[in-house]
């Protein structure tokens, strides 16, 4: 049998979720760069990632563990979403700031930073794909 409240409660955190994943890195970063000198909005964007990620991670889990049992396919998808933003946040983000500090030293690291950041730009992008199809699966497939 199906919860609609367990379900209503995964589709309100996949839908946060989705609206924080383009908020955060098509916005937020763009403005913090465009509004503030590199300095600044490296240190305000280098203070925010973590409680982006923290937060999607959390919206991730909790709309997974809802789902675990009324829709089993979309709590995977979730789950993927959380493990993959857990990935980026306490293993990625802490190498792209390492390379970063050290490019900003004067040591050539530029092709390893960019790569990292690919990588997270890859992760972003795939779970924005994710988010929307279990938005779609939750409001279509019964």
């Amino acid at each position: 049998m199906q919860s609609p409240w367990l379900i209503g409660l995964g589709a309100i955190s996949a839908a946060l979720a989705l609206g924080l994943a383009p908020m955060m890195t098509l916005f937020i970063g763009r403005i913090a760069y465009r509004s503030l000198p590199e300095e600044y909005a490296s240190t305000f964007l280098r203070a925010a990632f973590p409680v982006y990620y923290a937060i999607l991670t959390t919206l991730s889990v909790i709309g997974g563990a809802a789902l675990a049992v009324p829709r089993p396919i979309e709590a995977g998808i979730l789950a993927a979403v959380g493990l993959t933003s857990a990935f980026a946040w306490l293993w990625l983000m802490p190498i792209a700031h390492r390379l970063d500090d050290l490019r900003q030293q004067g040591q050539q690291v530029r092709k390893e930073l960019l790569q990292t950041q690919g990588r997270m730009t890859f992760i972003v992008v795939v779970q924005i794909i994710a988010l929307i199809v279990t938005i779609v699966r939750l409001t279509t497939v019964h």
